[in-house]
């Protein structure tokens, strides 16, 4: 139910912001990403149970890697997108046993790492969703391996209908805050914060495209507000539904706000998604579109580099080949989005930059400079008032997104409590206004005693012989006709189980 969801959400966010602040990752554009995945993520595949296996992985590759876990805390967030491998084989599988799932927790968090760094540089900062494309890939190694073996995960689909209203009125709410923060609470006029977000709107969004670092917090925070709203809008124009996926395909859109994503380069791709629907599907309110319309955006910077059509284009795209990466690998990568995303811009962008690179010089390929440039060396002393003055800020950076985030989770377990209760007097009201039951006729009569023998109840055996027993039977099987056939009445019990 939704109140179980919102504080699995919840939890998982503080888990989230916990390992990252305890790392000693600094806070940027990408950890507002981060965390605005594991929370959207959080309604429909990620749990408090299934994540701990692949941070323990990724804690090993540290080690054997001696390095610190802050370089990986990222990638140890970002795998759980293969969550739901770890929850088949503790619970699914043929041969389920929590150690199994352990084990394979341990084993993606080991392989990601290095597999997503390389696959980083083959989509050409194109993809937004690396570590989609990277999880795809394993997947696609794993599943078919069950596969052979005859332990084949099965895809399994649950769709919420009915919370538009509730859903919409709370992620309003969300969005505005956002809003006005950015306008009112940033410490900055609010002609500088709107110039600010209007400089995010000239830019691209090609990875890496940190907003937080460019723009300051208070463009990043109005940019967050504005492609929410804009997300759930296209949701209820195409008649869809606000519920777990579509959430969390709004709460990664809301994260990548600030690391990438903006108006301008999103609109073009969810215009893509639609006219693929329109055109191929015939339509646009299936789920599986909706959810490729949100995740879709993925692509957005094409649409930035090479402008809006090319970025209808790829949504284009996108509608159609999504539907088919996502039964290949059984429903256990999350971010498959990510992985049709990965295929796209590998095929797409060198076709694309062959037909554009006489229009932008940019994208041609820089020939580095030969010539050995002699510089004088730099004496360098050190200012210990400017470095105890940068640490004291980098403390206060650590313990501001945290402080938010506490207050954000905090404010979905009250907005669960809340839906929880709300869904409770509603389900009470109904009870209370259903018609009330038709009224036994027979209620006021006398029924005749049974005055059978217990050991002989069809009187066979009695006084009269076997003709008695005939004559009770045909008086049974003969009703009277001044008799009226009673109705048969049920009595329905409904069970209060909204505490699970």
């Amino acid at each position: 139910g939704p109140g179980a969801a919102f504080i699995n959400a919840a939890l998982v966010t503080v888990i989230s912001a916990g390992l990252l602040y305890f790392s000693g990752d600094l806070p940027n554009g990408f950890t507002i990403t981060e965390i605005g995945l594991m929370s959207g993520f959080a309604l429909f595949g990620k749990n408090i149970f299934n994540i701990w296996p692949i941070f323990l992985g990724t804690w090993l590759y540290s080690r054997i890697q001696k390095e610190p876990f802050s370089k990986y805390v990222g990638t140890a967030l970002l795998a759980t997108a293969l969550s739901p491998l770890v929850s088949y084989m503790a619970f699914g599988s043929r041969h389920a046993h929590p150690l199994g799932g352990l084990l394979m927790g341990i084993i993606i968090g080991l392989i990601l790492p290095p597999l997503s760094a390389y696959t980083y540089k083959v989509q050409n900062g194109m993809n937004l969703y690396n570590m989609g494309f990277a999880c795809g890939m394993l997947a696609m190694m794993i599943v078919p391996m069950l596969d052979a073996v005859d332990d084949s995960p099965q895809t399994v689909s649950y769709w919420a209908e009915g919370y538009n209203l509730e859903f919409g009125l709370v992620l309003t709410v969300y969005c505005l805050i956002f809003i006005i923060c950015g306008l009112f609470f940033s410490g900055k006029p609010i002609w500088a914060v709107w110039a600010g977000y209007r400089r995010i709107l000239t830019t691209s969004g090609r990875a890496p495209s940190d907003y937080l670092r460019s723009s300051g917090h208070g463009p990043v925070l109005i940019n967050m507000g504005i492609n929410g709203l804009v997300a759930m809008a296209y949701i209820l124009l195409v008649g869809g539904d606000l519920n777990g996926p579509t959430l969390g395909g709004i709460f990664t859109i809301i994260g990548f706000s600030a690391y990438g994503k903006h108006l301008f380069n999103i609109l073009p791709v969810m215009v893509g998604v639609m006219l693929g629907g329109i055109f191929m599907h015939y339509n646009v309110d299936a789920p599986s579109l909706q959810l490729a319309a949100l995740f879709g955006t993925t692509l957005a910077p094409f649409a930035g580099v090479f402008g809006p059509v090319t970025g209808a284009a790829a949504g284009f795209l996108h509608s159609a080949l999504v539907l088919q990466t996502g039964s290949a690998l059984a429903g256990v990568n999350l971010y498959n989005n990510g992985f049709s995303g990965g295929l796209i811009s590998i095929v797409l962008f060198p076709v694309v930059t062959a037909i554009f690179r006489h229009r932008n010089p940019e994208l041609a390929p820089i020939v580095p400079n030969r010539q050995t440039v002699r510089t004088p060396p730099v004496q360098y002393t050190r200012n210990m008032e400017r470095e105890k003055k940068i640490a004291e800020d980098v403390k206060k950076r650590r313990r501001r997104p945290l402080a938010v985030i506490l207050v954000l989770c905090a404010a979905l377990i009250v907005v669960a409590i809340i839906f929880n209760a709300m869904l409770k007097d509603l389900r009470q009201a109904r009870a209370n206004s259903s018609p009330s039951p038709t009224p036994d006729p027979f209620a006021g009569t006398m029924t005749p005693e049974n005055t059978t023998d217990p050991n002989d109840p069809y009187g066979y055996f009695s006084e009269d012989g076997e003709e008695s027993g005939e004559t009770a039977a045909q008086a049974s099987a003969t009703p009277e006709p001044s008799e009226t056939p009673r109705e048969h009445e049920y009595e329905l019990i409904v069970a209060d189980v909204s505490w699970t």
